[in-house]
């Protein structure tokens, strides 16, 4: 009776000792992933620092002188356009306007239509 208990022990011990081992290797490839993921993010962020490097002030104050004269020319080209523009705004404002009572009409058709659908369902259901 001991060596039948014992010999259950051991079975048990291997089937335990089996077990074990998968836990460890998935544990292991779960580890390997996780520090391959946490390469990723740090590469990932190098990169990101790398491209959005801080500027010195030399080279700020010359982006703002840049971005000054676009803004100078741009003004002066839209005095130019002012007039066909404001035409053009006009003319997208009522076709916006068109789009959206047609969307209404369209939708009231569509209330109007379930409505109908409807009173002829009470009124078969009523005779």
């Amino acid at each position: 009776m001991f060596h039948e208990e014992n010999n259950g022990r051991m079975i048990d011990h291997e089937k335990y000792k089996k077990e074990l081992e998968k836990v460890h290797k998935e544990l292991d490839t779960l580890g390997d992933q996780y520090s391959q993921l946490v390469e990723d993010v740090t590469k990932m962020f190098d990169w990101a620092d790398q491209n959005n490097r801080v500027m010195s002030d030399e080279e700020f104050k010359q982006k703002q002188m840049d971005v000054d004269k676009d803004m100078e020319n741009l003004a002066i080209s839209k005095e130019k356009d002012s007039d066909g523009i404001g035409k053009m705004k006009e003319m997208e404002k009522l076709a916006q306007e068109l789009k959206e009572m047609k969307c209404i009409y369209r939708s009231q058709g569509e209330i109007i239509r379930n409505t109908r659908k409807e009173r002829g369902g009470f009124k078969k259901e009523r005779d």
